[in-house]
């Protein structure tokens, strides 16, 4: 006899689909915003002020204090930010 594992794969409603069980991948699948995306960003008391233009998605970034964040970049700056989800708008 085999060793029995524990089912890999879950009905979503879709269709049967595998589990992750890296919980960093789970967690980076959460967030709202993609990589090259561009979006607005309106930073909070604390942070430096921004600049008007669009600010692109760099990286994904793991969640901080149940917060999930983002590198950005804006073309009209010479340096990255890290930005917090609810700091990030779509573009209109």
């Amino acid at each position: 006899m085999g060793i029995a594992y524990p089912c890999e794969e879950t009905d979503n409603g879709r269709g049967v689909s595998p589990v992750s069980a890296d919980p960093m991948e789970a967690e980076m699948s959460a967030h709202k915003f993609k990589v090259g995306q561009f979006v607005d960003y309106v930073p909070g008391r604390l942070n430096l002020p921004a600049s008007g233009g669009p600010y692109k998605i760099i990286r994904l970034l793991p969640a901080e204090d149940g917060q999930l964040h983002y590198r950005i970049k804006c073309t009209s700056e010479n340096f990255e930010r890290v930005a917090r989800e609810s700091e990030l708008s779509r573009r209109s």
